[in-house]
């Protein structure tokens, strides 16, 4: 993220009351899921994402596999 967006990553946890990620978590998987945009239109009324939050969620995942 540094490298594209120019911030530091920021981890925190939000997802884990879906059931299908708390299902796997509960068969013992690590479950990661990554998402890029703006927190505040998340599931809102006016949910929405940019399309330059697109291209830099792709860049970021470019990046981290040529790291892999």
């Amino acid at each position: 993220m540094q490298v594209v967006r120019g911030v530091s990553a920021t981890p925190f946890s939000l997802t884990g009351s879906l059931p299908l990620v708390r299902d796997l978590q509960r068969q013992g998987c690590d479950v990661q899921i990554t998402g890029f945009g703006d927190m505040q239109y998340y599931h809102a009324p006016n949910e929405q994402a940019r399309l330059e939050d697109f291209r830099q969620g792709f860049a970021i995942l470019r990046e981290l596999l040529v790291r892999l």
